[in-house]
């Protein structure tokens, strides 16, 4: 369908770009890979205290989350109460009045 209107520039008459799996596929495969770069590792102490740090910082990550979990289970648990529980002295209350009325 082509427009004679020349505010569109022949936009129009231009088919659209239709973006594949192949046409990404082929983009990816020619994608340049990065070069491999020599990283020497530590020696010594400097190895020993970055060894250190890494087993700290991951102990801290199991505490905080042993942390939120214990926390969460508490809340659960409190809530599960909670719920079985509404309405549960309410009840006791009418029944005891009702008895004493008859």
């Amino acid at each position: 369908m082509k427009t004679d209107n020349k505010d569109f520039g022949g936009a129009a008459s231009l088919s659209p770009q239709i973006t594949t799996a192949a046409a990404r596929d082929r983009l990816v495969k020619f994608r340049a890979r990065p070069e491999p770069v020599y990283a020497p590792a530590p020696k010594g102490t400097i190895r020993a205290d970055l060894k250190r740090l890494g087993e700290r910082t991951r102990e801290n990550q199991i505490r905080q989350m042993n942390q939120t979990l214990y926390l969460a289970s508490g809340a659960m648990r409190r809530d599960r109460l909670r719920a079985v529980n509404k309405g549960r002295a309410k009840a006791s209350f009418n029944s005891r009045t009702q008895s004493h009325e008859r």
